[in-house]
C-alpha cells in the first residue's frame, strides 16, 4: 500500500512543478508500506496524466528522489503507460523487467533538484518510449508502480516530480 499526498517545496525536494500561483514548487510525497507478501502484488504509488499537443513516438521520463543505499530494482519498480496511437488504438508500454532481473538498479538522473533541507535521497528517473506515435489532442496515463516487497521494509519515502517529461523519440 502506498500513501501519497501532494506538499509544497518545505521539507521535501522538488524539481520543476509549480502550485496554480506558479511560484510554490510542490511534488508528490509517497509512503510505501510493505503490505505485499508476494511478487503478484503491484502498488499503485502515483498516477499521472499528459496532454499530446503533437503526434509522433515519445520518449517519456519520469523523475524520482529514493532512499539512498535502497536497491529500487528496475523489475519492480516502473511505470505502465497508455495512450491512444494515430490509428486510435489504445497501446500500453511498460517499463518493468523480468522479475528474473534481480540486478538492474533504476538509472540514476542528473536532474538538479532542490532538496529544501532533506537529506539520504538520490535522483533516479524512469523512462520508456512509446513504439507506435501518440495521437494529438489525447491523453498519455502513467502509473508508477511497484510490484512485490518494498526494500528496506515498511515506510519508505519515494519523492516524485508530479510531471512527465516529454521528447520525441
Amino acid at each position: 500500500m502506498a500513501t501519497v499526498g501532494w506538499q509544497e517545496g518545505a521539507g521535501i525536494p522538488t524539481l520543476t512543478e509549480k502550485l496554480p500561483d506558479g511560484a510554490t514548487p510542490w511534488a508528490l510525497k509517497c509512503t510505501l508500506r510493505d503490505a505485499a507478501a508476494s511478487d503478484r502484488v503491484l502498488i499503485e504509488i502515483a498516477r499521472l496524466g499528459m496532454y499530446v499537443r503533437s503526434s509522433g513516438a515519445l520518449a517519456l521520463t519520469l523523475q524520482l528522489m529514493i532512499p539512498t543505499g535502497l536497491a529500487f530494482l528496475a523489475s519492480r519498480l516502473g511505470l505502465l503507460v497508455s495512450y491512444i496511437d494515430s490509428s486510435d488504438v489504445v497501446r500500453h508500454e511498460k517499463t518493468l523487467l523480468g522479475l528474473h532481473d534481480q540486478s538492474t538498479e533504476l538509472t540514476g538522473s542528473s536532474s538538479s533538484w532542490t532538496m529544501n533541507g532533506s537529506t539520504g535521497l538520490t535522483a533516479k528517473q524512469v523512462s520508456v518510449t512509446t513504439a507506435y506515435a501518440v495521437k494529438t489532442g489525447s491523453v498519455i496515463d502513467a502509473v508508477l508502480i511497484h510490484r512485490g516487497r518494498i526494500p528496506g521494509g515498511t515506510n519508505q519515502v519515494i519523492i516524485v516530480n508530479p510531471a512527465l517529461d516529454a521528447t520525441a523519440a
